[in-house]
């Protein structure tokens, strides 16, 4: 699973995560690779290493955004950990510490308290719907404040209880004070009849959830859980971002900065992906915040009442920031939309391809190329497997003359699939390198008329080199390409 997109994919996740510190790799410390329970690794016998720089720009740009301000959600999900613990006997902490037998009646227990918590968990962030958890320790520092709990800038409009065996009267109290006041409380499963501090069968803990369940603003969710109710959804669980076109399984992620609200929007899939959505709570000017780059542009949107509306695009595995300004107007001007590709030539036939050892990385199990690819042999694209080297991991690199026409601003060279990592010089000046897809570069500045040498180096993986053959190379198809300007540029 260590390729490139994999890569993406978790910074993309665990942004939307607010993590705001990411370690890459805190085991297996050694260089020596044989053993551990994955081949792939950071070091530099990994020929895709001097590329991955390119996520680690990405990651910090990403996960500074999510050091400063603070997090914007509207529901807090209780910690069942109370519960869990109250199940667990010295039996199974001995015996099971990370999974708990379903024929033993406390682990059975608290395997179904997991199942309900981690649903929950699931389903809201399924329903971008943006939540903190809390334990009682958390929830004994706040206040209640017309329909809301407060504690320092977060306001939190609805509670969710998961299986509950147990809680402090001094939680359920505050509980039963928060729907009092206005606010929302969905419980998934049975509410508790223990208290901390008298144990089972605690006859105040009954009186208070009684006066819980005989709320007009409790909600017994049942067996189906909390989706039906996001569906609708029901109050308290409105997510801040809704799509009026084009919806996929976005990841997300609220912070409040300096007055400015920041939206982490993530396309985890491979494909392109085009939505107009609104956003509740927010005006002002949008922009767009490019980890890959680094770079800010602003963005056409719509100013509402109470909400903006905005039409975004994605590219496969994209994520940035999404920023709302409230002391700028916002921006008219022609909504975002895949930029359009016109096909100026497809570069066909064979490539010249070269395996210079001097490029190489020191592996722990190298596999040295016949002579003829040390030399330059010519070879169409496809699978480095069928050319004998399903066990090679480094470096080849494809050579290509190709006559172009009057050179333009905008022309690209897109490299289509590749395996894993990919770099361009065209005419000898350096157009960019790539780790993840689309693999398109510019090189209208590097293309003149007439004959233009190409070069591509492509890195694949280290898990070759231990018999994990995977797909490695330049697959294609190649093309010149330009992006036609849209309306107004």
């Amino acid at each position: 699973t260590f390729t490139p997109p994999f890569l993406k994919q978790a910074v993309n996740a665990v942004t939307a995560w607010g993590m705001s510190h990411i370690i890459p790799h805190g085991v297996f410390t050694a260089r020596k690779l044989t053993g551990n329970p994955w081949p792939p690794d950071w070091y530099d016998e990994n020929p895709i290493f001097p590329y991955l720089h390119l996520w680690n720009d990405f990651a910090r740009r990403a996960s500074f955004i999510n050091s400063m301000g603070r997090a914007a959600p509207d529901v807090l999900l209780y910690n069942p950990m109370e519960s869990a613990w109250m199940q667990a006997d010295a039996d199974i902490l001995d015996i099971e510490m990370w999974s708990f037998s379903e024929n033993h009646p406390g682990g059975k227990r608290i395997n179904e308290i997991d199942r309900i918590y981690a649903r929950a968990i699931d389903d809201l962030t399924a329903a971008r719907v943006e939540f903190l958890v809390g334990d009682r320790h958390y929830l004994g520092q706040m206040e209640v404040k017309k329909g809301k709990l407060a504690r320092g800038g977060f306001e939190f409009k609805a509670l969710v209880l998961p299986a509950l065996d147990i809680l402090s009267l001094e939680t359920a109290a505050k509980i039963v004070d928060f729907v009092d006041s206005g606010g929302r409380v969905y419980a998934l499963a049975e509410l508790p009849s223990a208290s901390s501090e008298a144990g089972m069968g605690d006859p105040r803990m009954k009186q208070l959830m009684d006066a819980l369940r005989s709320h007009s603003g409790f909600t017994a969710c049942g067996e189906s859980g909390l989706k039906p109710l996001l569906d609708r959804p029901a109050p308290g669980l409105e997510g801040p971002v809704r799509f009026v076109s084009g919806e996929f399984p976005v990841l997300q992620h609220r912070r409040r900065i300096d007055g400015r609200d920041f939206f982490w929007l993530a396309n985890n899939s491979g494909d392109w992906r085009s939505c107009e959505v609104e956003i509740r709570g927010v005006r002002g000017a949008a922009s767009i915040w490019d980890c890959e780059t680094g770079g800010i542009r602003g963005v056409s949107s719509t100013a509402g009442a109470a909400d903006s509306r905005l039409s975004l695009v994605f590219k496969p595995y994209e994520a940035y920031w999404l920023v709302f300004d409230p002391e700028r107007a916002a921006k008219a001007g022609p909504p975002e939309c895949r930029p359009e590709v016109e096909s100026l030539a497809s570069i066909e036939g064979p490539w010249k391809i070269v395996c210079d050892p001097s490029l190489q990385p020191v592996m722990e199990y190298p596999m040295t190329p016949p002579p003829e690819f040390i030399q330059g042999v010519e070879k169409p694209l496809e699978d480095w497997k069928a050319w004998g080297l399903e066990k090679f991991s480094g470096r080849m690199e494809y050579m290509k003359t190709v006559t172009a026409g009057e050179a333009a601003k905008g022309v690209r060279l897109d490299l289509g699939r590749v395996r894993h990592a990919a770099e361009v010089w065209v005419n000898g000046r350096h157009c960019g390198a790539r780790l993840w897809g689309p693999y398109e570069f510019d090189i209208g500045r590097a293309l003149h008329q007439g004959a233009n040498e190409i070069r591509i180096r492509i890195s694949n993986l280290i898990n070759n080199s231990y018999g994990e053959t995977a797909e490695s190379g330049l697959l294609g198809p190649v093309r010149l390409v330009r992006i036609k300007p849209v309306e107004g540029d």
